[in-house]
């Protein structure tokens, strides 16, 4: 990955943080984008991602740090006394001293550089994930904002339909109070009224469910009070082939470019391992001074060294590291085939949904504006003493399961729009609200 890249996301990262002080200003209706602002404000998974990514940084700095040299210093007092048996005088001592120590590591034959690679890729994996957590977030997002704008759009057809239901009911008491119709009208009327009213209640609770999804989605409060501004003009996306939309996802996804920055972090984990049993030489000196409390003598030495240190046997140890980090790289080349195939399954699946979804909306269009005159016409009739309850009761069954499947259809296909944008690694999508 590109520095500017990790430098721009880290940036982000930053602002989001530093905006989590501020309380999101909910009392509006919102729109699609001021609810995804929200969510990278206040969702817990940003914040996760922001803060591996760091600790990514952090290690990769500690790997890099073996390339410079130690420095320490050590400081003592020592007191003692020595016994002379024979000759004597016996002798007492106090002496405080000093040792300046620098360690230097020369040539590893490859470790140091293996595991600073490693701690590289780590970060590159953390910040493509990070870019795949906002996607995912974003994809959170639009999941509950569609399921809470068809919730409320089911809830207004369904009070449609109890308005329709009255009008039934109405129609039915005065044509039976003039004896046209007979008293079993007003009865069925009456029960496709109450039934109405059931599926008023449980809509008015589905609605308060999936603002509370969305409300969770966005980092807040389930009991959170949320408005949504209504959708107009969904872009709808170009047609893509899809071995196109299949290439698009490998080359976008945030989650795939992590896995794939994984199993090279395996691999030079190995290389690690591998190098970890060659011999190591480094540089060692020492500069000290002492100083005797009691004769007031002082004293001083210095001393450098090469070191060569040649591992020899471990009790097989080094042979296990070495299996560990190859099953390690395995398994990580493995995920990332795994990914592969799942994100060519997730794009084939909403593709071909979204196909499905674009030749059905013209339909429930139809659907819907034919539903609606087939109940007006068959009221009518029903008015004029030309038509039975049963039709009446049936052709407002009919709008009112036209109304629902309306909604339902254009929410899936909303939902189809974003999760192929998800499974391509192309969100956020551009919308417009009114």
């Amino acid at each position: 990955m590109k520095n500017n890249f990790i430098k721009s996301l880290l940036i982000t990262f930053i602002a989001l943080i530093n905006s989590l002080t501020a309380s999101p200003d909910i009392n509006h209706p919102l729109a699609i984008a001021e609810l995804i602002d929200i969510a990278l404000e206040n969702n817990p998974l940003t914040q996760q991602s922001w803060w591996t990514a760091n600790r990514a940084a952090s290690e990769l700095g500690r790997a890099e740090s073996a390339y410079y040299p130690k420095v320490e210093l050590n400081a003592n007092a020592r007191n003692g006394k020595d016994f002379k048996f024979i000759n004597g005088p016996n002798t007492e001592y106090t002496i405080v001293g000093a040792d300046l120590i620098l360690s230097m590591m020369l040539y590893d034959f490859g470790e140091r550089n293996a595991n600073a690679n490693a701690a590289k890729m780590a970060l590159t994996a953390a910040n493509w994930q990070a870019n795949f957590n906002i996607q995912k977030v974003i994809s959170k997002v639009l999941e509950g904002a569609y399921s809470t704008l068809h919730a409320q759009e089911a809830l207004e057809a369904t009070q449609s339909s109890l308005e329709d239901a009255e009008k039934i009911l109405y129609s039915a008491k005065e044509l039976n109070r003039v004896g046209l119709t007979p008293i079993s009208d007003v009865y069925t009327s009456q029960a496709t009224w109450s039934q109405t009213h059931i599926d008023l209640c449980e809509r008015k609770a589905q609605l308060d469910i999936e603002k509370g999804k969305l409300a969770a989605s966005l980092g807040l409060s389930a009991t959170a009070s949320l408005q949504l501004a209504s959708l107009c003009n969904v872009e709808a996306p170009q047609c893509q082939q899809i071995n196109e939309l299949i290439d698009l996802a490998l080359t976008r996804r945030g989650d795939l470019a992590a896995k794939q920055a994984r199993l090279q972090e395996a691999v030079f984990n190995q290389n690690k391992t591998r190098a970890s049993c060659a011999p190591k030489l480094s540089l060692a000196g020492r500069v000290g001074a002492n100083h005797a409390l009691h004769d007031k003598t002082n004293g001083g030495q210095y001393e450098i060294g090469l070191n060569l240190n040649i591992p020899i046997f471990n009790g097989f140890d080094t042979i296990y590291q070495n299996r560990v980090a190859y099953a390690n790289t395995k398994l990580a080349a493995a995920d990332l085939a795994q990914l592969q195939l799942d994100i060519v399954l997730e794009v084939q699946k909403y593709s071909r949904t979204l196909e499905a979804m674009q030749e059905i909306l013209p339909y429930s269009d139809e659907n819907l504006k034919n539903a609606i005159q087939a109940y007006e016409s068959v009221l009518d009739r029903y008015k004029a003493g030309k038509e039975r309850i049963a039709e009446v009761s049936n052709a407002q069954q009919q709008l009112a399961a036209a109304r629902i499947r309306h909604s339902d259809i254009k929410m899936r296909w909303l939902m189809a729009v974003a999760n192929l944008a998800y499974a391509t690694g192309t969100l956020p999508l551009s919308m417009k609200t009114s």
